[in-house]
């Protein structure tokens, strides 16, 4: 006697349950952790004040490291091509800064973003900084935009699994 179409039914049904609690899971750690950026690669460190200058990019993200740094009395600048400089604003994220930790480096204080611009290298000096990087932005949507995704996707496999695990045997 095969067992009819009931027993899948109701496998899918523990299979929604557990997908209940794998995207509540992933949205919320999407939700605490999604916006975070993403610190510099080690490599890409460079001696502060140093004649090793960094390639500018669109709109990078500056990092920087140093025992005894003070973000706000870091000078950034950006030499264009062209022979222009435009300086980074380092001031503008306040005393509340996104941090990364490096490997063998310590603590990495995000300093500000370079402009839109696709030519020019970056050279960045004082505020006890000792070394500095440029790391992408974190594209793709906002961490809460992911997490009101996955959330949905919970409530859908739940409604799944109280539809075919409510499933009552019929009356022979």
């Amino acid at each position: 006697m095969t067992p009819g179409p009931r027993v899948p039914l109701r496998a899918s049904g523990y299979l929604a349950m557990l997908a209940v609690v794998l995207f509540a899971v992933v949205g919320t750690i999407m939700l605490v952790s999604g916006d975070t950026p993403r610190g510099p690669f080690r490599d890409a460190l460079v001696v502060a004040g140093g004649r090793d200058p960094v390639p500018a990019g669109t709109q990078r993200v500056v990092w920087g490291v140093g025992a005894a740094l003070v973000p706000a009395d870091v000078v950034c600048t950006v030499t264009l091509a062209t022979g222009e400089t435009r300086d980074v604003d380092t001031t503008a994220l306040g005393p509340d800064r996104p941090t990364a930790q490096v490997a063998g480096f310590g603590t990495a204080t995000q300093l500000g973003v370079t402009m839109r611009t696709r030519d020019g290298d970056l050279s960045c000096a004082g505020g006890g900084l000792e070394r500095f990087a440029t790391a992408d932005r974190r594209g793709g949507p906002p961490g809460a935009v992911l997490a009101v995704f996955f959330y949905v996707l919970a409530a859908v496999a739940a409604l799944w699994a109280l539809a075919t695990l409510g499933l009552r045997r019929s009356a022979r």
